[in-house]
Order: structure tokens, then C-alpha cells, then sequence
């Protein structure tokens, strides 16, 4: 999409595909921890994130 020149932000939606077999990692710093609080909570080191904001929609 090209530059928005109004006055209205642009809306979007952002959808990110993981591996079922995704394991959670210790973080290496701040930065990584304060995305595990966002976005993995709930989600154990070493475990495979799955939950509650982070399904495994699909199992092959």
C-alpha cells in the first residue's frame, strides 16, 4: 500500500504462523521478556506455545 495522506490511521491485522512443535526460549534480554508478557502469556520455557492467545490451530 502506498503512503496514507489522511487524517485516519490505517487499520490492519498482523497474523503470524508458528510451527505446532514451537518451544518457548529463554529470553536474552528486556526486550525479549517484555514480548513473552505481550504476547506468550501463560507460555513455559522449554514448553511449546500453545495458549490462549497462541492456539495450535492445525496438527499435521
Amino acid at each position: 500500500a502506498g503512503a496514507n495522506h489522511t487524517t485516519q490511521p490505517r487499520r490492519v491485522m498482523t497474523i503470524i504462523y508458528m510451527d505446532e512443535a514451537m518451544q518457548l526460549k529463554a529470553p536474552a534480554n528486556v526486550h525479549q521478556q517484555a514480548d513473552w508478557d505481550a504476547w506468550c502469556p501463560g507460555a513455559e520455557i522449554g514448553e511449546v506455545i500453545d495458549t490462549e492467545i497462541n492456539p495450535v490451530i492445525y496438527r499435521m
